[in-house]
């Protein structure tokens, strides 16, 4: 599902959720969605990219989307987003970039312990704005208030 950039606006159904099981991809990248980010998304397990980049999401990021075990890409910047990152990240092994900062994120906390697990070296997008950090493992941050 690639909905990017069509000027879309309202919030997300948690309906979304029932959408095929086959969905590798949900994209609604630039768009006028605000709201939260609904749980039910954990439920498209088949998922191997989630972007959700440049809309209008608030609140906090949901556990149910370390169930996406298949997720190898996360694009959640220029949203805000506040909060801890949940520890179920930490779960999805095959993640290898995440782009999760942006100029209103507001993240707290430290980053899930699980993620320090990660054998294989994983791109952590952080300020400035366009570039990406390749560490293993993923760099200490404290604390992400404001940060890019």
């Amino acid at each position: 599902m690639h909905p990017h950039t069509n000027e879309i606006s309202g919030t997300l159904p948690t309906e979304l959720g029932k959408l095929s099981p086959l969905m590798t991809s949900f994209n609604v990248y630039s768009n006028s969605i605000s709201g939260t980010i609904p749980s039910q998304l954990g439920h498209l397990t088949s998922l191997d990219e989630v972007v959700l980049s440049k809309c209008r999401f608030s609140g906090t990021l949901p556990s149910e989307l370390g169930r996406l075990s298949n997720l190898k890409g996360l694009y959640i910047h220029g949203n805000s987003l506040s909060g801890s990152l949940p520890t179920e990240i930490g779960q999805l092994s095959l993640l290898t970039i995440a782009r999760i900062f942006g100029p209103h994120t507001r993240f707290s906390g430290s980053l899930p312990s699980q993620l320090y697990r990660f054998d294989d070296a994983k791109y952590w997008c952080a300020p400035p704005f366009d570039e990406c950090l390749r560490c293993a493992p993923v760099p200490p941050i404290q604390v992400w208030e404001g940060v890019g």
